[in-house]
């Protein structure tokens, strides 16, 4: 049903099989050579405000906000500016909030972000927040947030995805996307094979827990990951028609979350993992690196853990041993504190305690578990071997191993045993402490991921 036609995505709602309506509040999105020169038309097509806050930074001044400034003036605009002083990221925390928000006016009827994942779900926040219509502005494909209505947050080291309004517009041009830093086109094919992960836990929570699932949107997800592993060395090498297949991948994929009313037909247990990274780092004593590749990094571990559950049956587990040996959640409690420090508390309340199950609820779980398991264990036919996704990513330019990421082992081990308590999700980490073996499976996995090259 979405599809590009020169460069410019239909956006006709329609019924789908899943029960539901699908209508994009997005009204135009654009991905196509030379696209920053009709965003000033686009503003016009769209009716959207003459009192603007332009968001950048220093690098993306350069490469299209001040271009994307010029045409906003020549068309009878006023123009303020969000510019971050800085080359380097700009962390969408409480701190960037009340930058962005200091430059805005009582008059300012619209937001413009020139900016890849970062700056664009600040602007997304702060648009959602105050009411203000925001057009992102794409500057690389790095990630597939430009089309979601999500914006992960950090505030006091400790990240969350707050629901915000979706932008009014998208322009991608092809000719800025395809000059973006290697590190960052890369990073958006992480992001794009990690819908490998998600297609998976979608269905299995839809199995065991009934959360809504849309078919369509997973094969909608599935064909646009399909199409850029195909494109996987062009993509890297920076070939301007491939990383456009990327980047309508991307958007695609932010529709597909758009439309699921979450991120579940382009997150799974790999994001978690990636968060998980990403608190670390704000804590201090990781390098950072951009999400997606993370992403892609925690896909090959996925595909590992996946292995490793999908070769075990829970009609076979021992009831009254896993019932003795259920975690307590004071116990999950300390763990997180001794691994996270000062935003241990914000995660335990937010997730922890909320989704720790008692006995009786485990117990009607694993009942689930064990009815289904043939169901369950046919979704791994979907799921490529680790050494698979390595080559993938590899061809793609991408990291693709924990340690070419700066985690070693035994971050790796503290990742699988407490990244599910990052975020409210069903999830393969979920399934594996529900049955009493996430133990066991991490240590597995652990082993398994030092021994790929």
């Amino acid at each position: 049903e979405f599809s590009f036609t020169d460069g410019i995505l239909s956006l006709e709602p329609f019924d789908c099989i899943c029960g539901r309506r699908h209508e994009i509040p997005i009204r135009k999105i654009i991905s196509r050579p030379d696209a920053i020169s009709e965003l000033a038309a686009t503003l016009d097509e769209l009716e959207l405000g003459r009192e603007v806050v332009l968001v950048c930074d220093e690098n993306t001044w350069e490469v299209a906000g001040a271009a994307a400034e010029q045409q906003m003036r020549d068309s009878g605009r006023s123009v303020r500016h969000c510019r971050f002083p800085t080359r380097e990221w700009v962390h969408p925390d409480e701190r960037a909030v009340g930058a962005l928000m200091m430059a805005m006016e009582d008059t300012t009827n619209l937001l413009v972000v020139a900016g890849s994942g970062c700056l664009t779900d600040l602007t997304r926040f702060v648009g959602g927040r105050t009411g203000v219509p925001f057009v992102s502005v794409a500057t690389a494909p790095s990630m597939d947030g430009y089309a979601s209505p999500g914006a992960p947050m950090t505030h006091g080291g400790y990240k969350r995805t707050i629901n915000a309004a979706p932008a009014a517009a998208i322009i991608a041009d092809a000719d800025i996307l395809a000059s973006a830093p290697p590190p960052m086109i890369a990073s958006g094919f992480g992001d794009t094979i990690a819908k490998l992960v998600s297609q998976v836990e979608w269905k299995l929570s839809h199995l065991i827990t009934g959360e809504y699932y849309c078919p369509v949107l997973v094969d909608l997800v599935g064909q646009c990951v399909d199409r850029c592993v195909a494109a996987a060395k062009e993509i890297a090498d920076g070939d301007r028609d491939a990383v456009a297949l990327l980047t309508e991948a991307l958007l695609i994929s932010g529709i597909g979350m758009l439309l699921a009313g979450n991120s579940r037909p382009a997150s799974g247990a790999e994001h978690s993992l990636s968060h998980y990274w990403e608190m670390k780092a704000q804590i201090g004593g990781h390098q950072e690196f951009f999400h997606g590749t993370k992403a892609g990094v925690a896909t090959t571990v996925m595909a590992a853990f996946m292995a490793r559950l999908f070769d075990r049956d829970p009609r076979a587990v021992d009831l009254e041993a896993i019932r003795v040996n259920v975690q307590p959640r004071a116990a999950i409690e300390a763990a997180l504190a001794d691994a996270l420090g000062p935003v241990a508390e914000p995660t335990i309340e937010a997730v922890t305690r909320p989704e720790y199950l008692e006995w009786d609820a485990r117990r009607f779980q694993i009942d689930a578990l064990q009815k289904r398991w043939p169901e369950i264990t046919a979704l791994a036919r979907q799921m490529p071997s680790p050494g698979e996704v390595v080559r993938t990513l590899r061809d793609a330019g991408a990291p693709a191993l924990p340690r070419e990421i700066d985690v070693g082992p035994e971050l790796l081990r503290e990742t699988l045993l407490l990244s599910k308590e990052v975020r409210i999700r069903y999830s393969l980490l979920r399934v594996a402490e529900t049955l009493g073996w996430l133990p066991e499976i991490t240590e597995e996995v652990v082993q398994d991921i030092e021994a790929l090259g």
